[in-house]
């Protein structure tokens, strides 16, 4: 599902390529754009994970406070994967030393775009870049299990319910059902989707998380 993503984004914006002369939004427009930079960020994550495991090593790049940094051979036991950062490709950011420096290259060739030279005459379409940490810990987390008996209601209120003042879900305290109600904070560009996943070690996709709520609700 992740690789038929990726591979959505793509051609979502080699369509808009395409047709760049039609009246787009600006908002769209940007939106396509960043998409393409995130598939080309999420390709070359896959590379360096396959490549090198989950550890800094030689070559990789870190943030000292904005800015980017090689760690070096001499000091790479200082860093750990979290410390990792990748960029979204542009015209005002460095890349990898080791190979995922030209793996960034070959893909955007690929593309008919030149790693050298991402500003262009409109705008719209410079991309400047920015970088991302590889793994990101999730913050002010905690989890309790909950017991419940029907499936349709609600576990939890919402920040729209808490808005409106509805009260909080009354649930029976020996449910015959158990469910791991989580809560955690996450910076920007990062998904909740992903952590749950990483933790319960199950299929997030739309399709599969419809077919489960299809499943209960029979």
């Amino acid at each position: 599902m992740v690789l038929l993503g990726l591979l959505l984004e793509k051609y979502i914006f080699l369509i808009f390529h395409f047709f760049f002369n039609l009246q787009i939004p600006r908002n769209n427009r940007l939106m396509y754009i960043h998409s393409y930079q995130s598939y080309v960020w999420n390709n070359m994550v896959s590379k360096r994970i396959e490549e090198y495991g989950l550890k800094a090593v030689p070559g990789d790049l870190t943030l000292k406070g904005a800015t980017a940094v090689h760690i070096e051979e001499g000091d790479v036991h200082n860093y750990t994967i979290h410390d990792v950062v990748m960029p979204l490709p542009g015209f005002d950011v460095i890349y990898p030393k080791h190979k995922i420096g030209e793996a960034y290259k070959e893909m955007l060739v690929a593309d008919n775009l030149d790693i050298n030279n991402m500003r262009h005459k409109i705008r719209d379409y410079s991309l400047s870049g920015a970088y991302r940490k590889i793994i990101i810990r999730p913050q002010n987390v905690s989890w309790e299990v909950v017991a419940y008996d029907d499936p349709r209601i609600p576990l939890f209120t919402t920040d729209l319910d808490k808005l409106e003042g509805k009260p909080l879900p009354v649930l029976p305290t020996d449910g015959k059902f158990r469910a791991l109600k989580m809560e955690f904070s996450l910076p920007p560009s990062t998904y909740a989707t992903m952590a749950i996943r990483e933790v319960l070690k199950m299929d997030t996709s739309i399709k599969n998380q419809t077919q489960l709520n299809t499943t209960w609700l029979r």
